[in-house]
């Protein structure tokens, strides 16, 4: 007998690196933070609202979301804050709703975030 699907939190942080050329936007190398929130029937709603509690602690309150492409979730959210010092718009992160591929009926995944 199966167990009943239980919600899963899953969270990470470390350096990453990537074969790029250095721009004065990013380097080879940076750390990221991810999240994933499995449970069932989780909608956009639901990732847009952990995002904006996950940014305000860190003082960001002043956000936009900007649809996007990624390969692995549909659909997609850049996040944007705005820079009070920089008087702009500033990518803060990237976000989506996973496929639910091999997960049980009406159990969809949110992340990776931010």
């Amino acid at each position: 007998m199966q167990k009943p699907f239980a919600l899963k939190k899953y969270f990470s942080i470390g350096r990453v690196f990537r074969n790029e050329a250095v721009g004065w936007t990013h380097l080879v190398e940076f750390h990221q933070i991810e999240g994933l929130v499995c449970d069932r029937g989780l909608t956009l709603c639901d990732l847009i609202g952990v995002l904006h509690d996950f940014y305000s602690h860190l003082g960001m309150t002043n956000l936009k979301f900007k649809p996007a492409y990624n390969p692995y979730t549909e659909p997609n959210k850049e996040i944007f804050s705005y820079h009070e010092g920089f008087k702009k718009w500033v990518e803060v992160g990237n976000s989506g709703m996973l496929q639910p591929i091999g997960l049980p009926e009406n159990v969809y995944s949110v992340g990776p975030f931010p």
